[in-house]
């Protein structure tokens, strides 16, 4: 599992064939990152990413490492609109506080609520892969050699 990691990495290509060494023939590696170039934001900046992805540029990226894609969706796609207003709304208007991440703009209270409409995206990511997210969930396999 590599989650929120290569997004970190200069060469993330690299990353993703040291990862291949490691894994077992038909071995599968789980990746979360960051989507859309779009959305680029405090949070990515205080979270030192280089990039966010597409799930093209992604793709791309773990064939380049001789890995075949099982699974590639878009994930957090109910909140994509909010967030995507929010990070608007930074970028023109910005912040007289000291923020050091973008968690430090909501209420602890909505915490629960964030949560529940990450649940409900859950089930449906079994049967369907989302066209545009947040962020993006891939399932990889190595192929067996």
């Amino acid at each position: 599992m590599a989650l929120d990691l290569i997004e970190h990495l200069d060469d993330d290509v690299q990353a993703l064939q040291r990862f291949v060494r490691l894994l077992r023939p038909n071995g599968s590696l789980i990746l979360f990152v960051p989507a859309f170039n779009l959305l680029w934001g405090l949070q990515d900046e205080v979270s030192h990413h280089c990039r966010r992805y597409t799930a093209g540029e992604l793709r791309g990226k773990l064939e380049k490492a001789d890995l075949r894609v099982n699974k590639l969706t878009y994930v957090n796609t109910f909140l994509f609109p909010l967030i995507w207003a929010g990070r608007i709304a930074l970028r023109f208007f910005g912040s007289n506080a000291q923020i050091v991440s973008e968690n430090d703009l909501h209420p602890g209270w909505s915490n629960g609520l964030l949560q529940a409409i990450f649940a409900t995206e859950r089930p449906l990511l079994r049967r369907v892969n989302f066209p545009f997210g947040v962020s993006l969930l891939c399932v990889a396999k190595k192929t067996a050699t």
